[in-house]
């Protein structure tokens, strides 16, 4: 089914106000507006985000008992154990504090769950090393917030056990020494939206305004608040979490400690993915991130973890080709379950289920997660995918906005052997024989509300001619990057189309259409991904209209605007 166009209202009071206050074209400043901006100083404010906006990290409350559990591990030379998860936030946030608390003078260690193996979270098994190897300390990143049974046993054994954490709560808390979580109820911090990394990085902005005044590794630790950013970047952008608010100070800040690095791993990866000079989002999105999650999809983020750690510029080339060596093969593997997850998923639809579930033995535990998120976005419905291995399975959910798969998997608890997450995306483990009665109360939850019942909407920022598409205009729309989860790109809309040149097949397997078009005597560059079968009508079409981004496409020193499509409109089928 062809996606519908909504066009965002105009508030023409609001936009020419944003507009003429700010020196910013009237397009500029509706982007603004259609975004929620409502005032000047919203978007001064917007426009200029500066880490000095951030809220204060005591407001969590109990980032004061953290601090001074830290502040005396490190005075008494004490071990602490930094437990991560296997994606790139649980990663990242693992390598920001470990790296930090090493540079601060503490005796740090840390350990990442196999994902395959032990699943997510604050497993037994990690329990068990954490025992074996004698730690005084732990505090964990991107996880721990529901594991009630472990921190308990880590406290009766006298281990200290410090959570930071931005996943759903459940009702029971653990007893942790510190819990610092935004969404925990009673939190008092006024950003929900944290990822991981980014609460472990307000820990570390506490700590670092008490370390002892003449304290030998003050000034490192403090240099190594702007490698810190990069991390907390890089996990922002590709948790997904919305870039609103804080998360856009820290996403853009991310940025540009990304393109200043001098770190060894961080720099090897930037050259090994061939991101150019000026990172962008969609650099870590689709270049960095899924390398650094490769490692951890197929069962050892500790190669991830080292590369973030490295010291070495040939470790970290080493350590860079090895992650993109993963990253190929999990593409392939990939592929593999996509076709088949997506041939089952067909036959579901036809029953008009509102959820996709399925589970199957040959599917890699590592990889269902990003399959269901390709189904989700594909089928504009939510989509759990299991891999079963002997009697129980591993799997991974992505939802669709408006709703909520973490309250839903709540409503399954008692067919599950655990589940976490939040309302976007989750995890879960399951017994085989508990497949079926699941996946029927998955679909009970799901029935009655808005899952797989609208259609696939595009929202359109505006219609404009062609000629207004210039740098100029991309100047003003680079200001209002980064662009993501909760801060979409600027989709633009023009019509009366013709086709200007041949429309060709491209990529790989020459399902993506490259093509030009023509609107009186402007001429621009078109690429539709995923949109190969178009290529007949639009060639025999007399105009169409596009629904497209704009990118600046940068070729020895010539700059161009070109338009990635997101949908075509051909007569036929234009409403």
């Amino acid at each position: 089914m062809s996606p519908r166009w909504s066009f965002h209202p105009d508030r023409l009071d609001v936009q020419e106000r944003i507009a003429g206050s700010l020196a910013l074209s009237s397009l500029a400043a509706r982007l603004l507006v259609n975004r929620g901006i409502r005032s000047v100083q919203e978007a001064s404010t917007f426009l200029k985000p500066s880490l000095s906006l951030l809220s204060d990290p005591y407001r969590m409350v109990h980032m004061e008992a953290a601090v001074e559990r830290i502040l005396a591990a490190l005075k008494n030379r004490e071990r602490i154990l930094v437990y991560g998860d296997s994606d790139v936030d649980g990663v990242a946030g693992t390598a920001l504090l470990a790296g930090f608390l090493s540079a601060a003078g503490g005796e740090v260690s840390t350990y990442i769950p196999d994902r395959l193996e032990e699943g997510y979270s604050l497993t037994d098994k990690g329990v068990g090393s954490i025992l074996e190897r004698g730690a005084d300390v732990v505090i964990t990143v991107d996880n721990g917030t529901t594991a009630v049974s472990q921190v308990a046993g880590l406290r009766a054994r006298g281990v200290d056990v410090i959570v930071t954490d931005h996943h759903e709560p459940a009702e029971e808390l653990p007893a942790a020494t510190a819990l610092l979580n935004p969404k925990v109820p009673g939190c008092g911090y006024p950003f929900p939206h944290l990822c991981g990394t980014a609460v472990g990085f307000q820990v570390l902005s506490a700590l670092a305004a008490r370390l002892p005044a003449r304290a030998a590794a003050r000034e490192a630790t403090h240099d190594l608040l702007r490698h810190c950013l990069a991390l907390v970047g890089l996990a922002t952008i590709c948790d997904c979490v919305p870039l609103i608010g804080e998360n856009r100070i820290l996403a853009r800040a991310g940025l540009t400690a990304l393109q200043e690095t001098e770190h060894p791993g961080l720099r090897a990866l930037l050259q090994e993915a061939e991101v150019p000079r000026e990172v962008q989002a969609d650099d870590v999105s689709f270049r960095l991130g899924p390398r650094i999650n490769a490692a951890g999809r197929l069962g050892d983020a500790g190669e991830a973890l080292a590369l973030l750690l490295a010291k070495d510029a040939e470790r970290g080339r080493e350590l860079a080709r090895l992650l993109s060596a993963r990253n190929a093969e999990r593409q392939e593997i990939e592929a593999r379950i996509l076709g088949d997850a997506r041939r089952q998923a067909s036959a579901l639809l036809r029953q008009h289920d509102p959820v996709i579930v399925l589970a199957d033995d040959h599917w890699h535990a590592g990889v269902v997660g990003i399959v269901a998120a390709r189904l989700a976005a594909e089928f504009n419905r939510p989509a759990v995918l299991i891999a079963m291995g002997g009697e129980r399975g591993r799997g991974s959910g992505r939802s669709v906005p408006g709703f909520d798969l973490y309250q839903a998997l709540s409503c399954c608890a008692g067919h599950l052997l655990a589940f976490g997450g939040h309302a976007r995306a989750a995890g879960v483990e399951i017994e085989r024989g508990a497949f079926a009665s699941f996946k029927e109360a998955l679909l009970a939850a799901a029935r009655g509300t808005s899952a797989g019942a609208a259609a696939r909407e595009i929202m359109i920022d505006a219609e404009v001619p062609l000629g207004v598409l210039d740098p100029s205009l991309m100047s003003e729309i680079n200001r209002l990057a980064p662009f993501g989860e909760g801060m979409p790109a600027p989709v633009f809309a023009a019509a009366r189309l013709t086709l200007d040149g041949e429309a060709r097949l491209v990529g790989k397997n020459k399902n993506h259409l490259s093509f030009a078009v023509r609107q009186s005597n402007v001429r621009r560059k078109a690429i539709a991904y995923d949109m190969g079968g178009l290529a007949g009508e639009l060639r025999r079409s007399s105009s169409f209209s596009l629904a497209f981004i704009p990118r600046l496409n940068l070729f020895r020193g010539r700059a161009d605007v070109e338009m990635e499509v997101k949908d075509i409109h051909l007569p036929e089928a234009a409403t």
